[in-house]
């Protein structure tokens, strides 16, 4: 029973760090690439249940209550690492996606260049978002793929108002994070083919390799 209520109450208690992150600052770029960053978490984490976080109790002596309060800070300082709470990897990507944030102006430029948009709808309150730009958007591979076959254009709905929501009307988003990727070929009128389902429409987080191959089946 003391390891089922320390697995709840490190869940609580993430969960609740989770909710809170929005009202920092934006996490700022660690020194290391990603896989050397998960490496290090795991050797957290792992050392942190090692050391007693869900089997030591609170309710013993304050030797015991200290050694777990400090097996706690380890898990969670991994899971943090691991999930983009003390700072974004470093990114090696031969290019940074150069997000536009105007909708009239990304629909022009696909239209004009002839390559598909690609719209990230997010927001600074939604964790999943969050793990697209640390994991995903940051991936070498994914960031080239974007600058070289897409036109990007990122929705912040942090802020709900009534242009925001006319997007989210108009894109058929049910939620965020959702990801859209279409045509834009029909200047009159300057419409995209807004993919209803199928490759071209992500909701919730994906990896690398998963968005990627998103990617080039549409290309």
């Amino acid at each position: 029973m003391e390891t089922v209520k320390s697995v709840l109450g490190i869940v609580m208690l993430g969960a609740a760090v989770a909710l809170l992150l929005p009202l920092f600052p934006h996490p700022h770029e660690l020194p290391f690439h990603e896989k050397p960053i998960a490496t290090i978490a795991f050797v957290l984490a792992f050392a942190g249940v090692v050391a007693g976080a869900l089997t030591l109790s609170f309710h013993s002596q304050w030797r015991e209550r200290m050694l777990k309060a400090a097996a706690i800070l380890l898990l969670l300082l991994g899971v943090g690492l691991r999930f983009g709470w003390a700072g974004m990897p470093k990114s090696d990507a031969a290019r940074k996606i150069e997000w536009l944030r105007d909708e009239h102006a990304a629909v022009q430029k696909s239209l004009d260049t002839g390559k598909p948009l690609l719209i990230d709808f997010g927001a600074e309150w939604c964790a999943a978002c969050k793990e697209l730009d640390v994991h995903t958007w940051t991936d070498p591979k994914v960031a080239n793929e974007v600058a070289e076959h897409f036109v990007p254009l990122k929705i912040d709905a942090t802020d709900d108002n009534d242009a925001i929501e006319a997007l989210e009307e108009k894109y058929a988003v049910p939620g965020l994070p959702t990801v859209l990727m279409m045509a834009c070929k029909d200047p009159h009128p300057k419409e995209c083919a807004v993919p209803q389902d199928g490759p071209g429409r992500v909701t919730g987080f994906l990896t690398p390799p998963e968005m990627l191959e998103r990617m080039r089946t549409l290309e």
